[in-house]
Parts: C-alpha cells; sequence; structure tokens
C-alpha cells in the first residue's frame, strides 16, 4: 500500500512536470486506469485471501481485471519508449513500478487459485477416502448380518431338529401307550363278549320265570272263578 501511494504521487508529480513536454493525455489516461485498476485488485484481493468473499462472481472479476492490467502495463511499456528523452527515464521507472505492482498481484491471485486448487483436490480426496470408507463399512455391516443371520438360522435349525427329536421320542411313547390301550380293549372286548352270553342266559331264565309266574296267575285267577262260580 505504501509504494503504491508513493508511486502515486510521484506519478501526478512527474505527470504535472511532464505536461507540457509531449506527454501525451492518452499515455496519462493509461497509466492513471492502470493505478486505478491495481488499487481495486488489491482491495478484491484482500477480501478473496481473507476469506471474507469467495465468490465465483469476484474470483471472475479479478481474473477479467488482472489480464486488463497486463494489457494495460504492456502498453505503457511500449509508450514509454515513444516519450521524448527528457521524460522517458522518469516514467520509464514509474511503469516499472506499476509493472512489479500488476506482477505481485499476479502471482498472489495465483497463489491463491493455487492453494485453493489443492485445498480442493484435498478435499476430494478426503470425500472419496470417506465414500471408500463407508462403502467398506457398508460392506463390513453386510457380511456382518449375513453372519448373524447364517446363525440365526443354524440356531433355528438345531432348535427344529431337536424339536424332532423330542416329537419321534414323544411318537414312540405314544406308539407304546396306544399297544398297552389296544390290549386292553381286546380284553374288555373278551370280557364284554363273556358278559354278553350271561346276560342271553339271564335274560331267558327271566323270561322263564315270567311264564311261570304269568301260568300261576291264570291258574289261581281260574281257580277262583271256579270257586266264586260254584258258591255263587
Amino acid at each position: 500500500a505504501s509504494v503504491s501511494s508513493s508511486s502515486s504521487s510521484s506519478g501526478g508529480g512527474g505527470g504535472g512536470r511532464g505536461g507540457g513536454v509531449g506527454l501525451s493525455p492518452h499515455f496519462q489516461q493509461q497509466y492513471t486506469t492502470t493505478k486505478q485498476l491495481i488499487v481495486t485488485v488489491r482491495q478484491q484481493l484482500t477480501l478473496l485471501e481473507s476469506g471474507a468473499d469467495t465468490s465465483v462472481a469476484l474470483q471472475g472479476r479479478l481474473s477479467t481485471q488482472i489480464n486488463s492490467l497486463s494489457h494495460l502495463t504492456a502498453a505503457l511499456t511500449a509508450g514509454v519508449a515513444t516519450l521524448p528523452a527528457p521524460l522517458r527515464d522518469l516514467w520509464l521507472i514509474k511503469v516499472e513500478q506499476v509493472t512489479q505492482e500488476y506482477a505481485g498481484l499476479r502471482q498472489s491471485m495465483e497463489s491463491y487459485f493455487q492453494h485453493a486448487h489443492q485445498r480442493h483436490q484435498h478435499e476430494e480426496r478426503r470425500r472419496r477416502l470417506l465414500h471408500r470408507r463407508a462403502a467398506f463399512d457398508g460392506e463390513a455391516s453386510a457380511l456382518m448380518q449375513t453372519s448373524e443371520s447364517i446363525a440365526n438360522s443354524q440356531r433355528a435349525a438345531e432348535e427344529i431338529l431337536e424339536m424332532g427329536t423330542h416329537v419321534r421320542a414323544s411318537l414312540a411313547e405314544q406308539n407304546e401307550t396306544l399297544k398297552r390301550v389296544r390290549r386292553r380293549v381286546y380284553d374288555v372286548l373278551n370280557q364284554f363278549e363273556l358278559s354278553r352270553s350271561l346276560l342271553r342266559v339271564i335274560e331267558r331264565r327271566r323270561w322263564v320265570d315270567s311264564m311261570i309266574v304269568l301260568g300261576g296267575v291264570i291258574a289261581t285267577t281260574c281257580v277262583l272263578m271256579g270257586i266264586w262260580y260254584y258258591l255263587g
């Protein structure tokens, strides 16, 4: 900033001294425009480097202004050679100072863009590493879930096998129980057949007894009726 101020002051003074010794207004206007543009670029570059404004629009403006400074300093360098000898040495120093300021600003901007590019590459590598790590974690999680699923399936198969063993043992026990029940049923049926034969005997005996009783009743009735008829 101090170099820019001293250069601006000396430029103003030189312009005043050389105003009547063949210094063209166009050359002086180019110099003034260059100095103003250097101030503007320095301010905007300060915003960019401090992080106050890192927008794409500002970066685009800076690139355009740096290119404009390149053309202006080249035109000033070429214009110094056409100045009269009494002004040439003085303005050669001024143009050299302006060119150095431009070179410093261009280097600062290129350094910023280089660092920004390196940060971008670093962030990109970091993002890829995180993505790969996330993918690896996802695969590891999937493998773990698959392993847990296989373990659960194995436990379920073992439980089913154990249950089948218990069921088989239970069926065998039930088969033995059914055999015992069948034998008992056969025994009961045999006893029932014997009981049924006995019941048939009892039934015939009861029928015979009923007939005897009925015959006795009939005989008694006939006797009573004969006695009643005889006495009457």
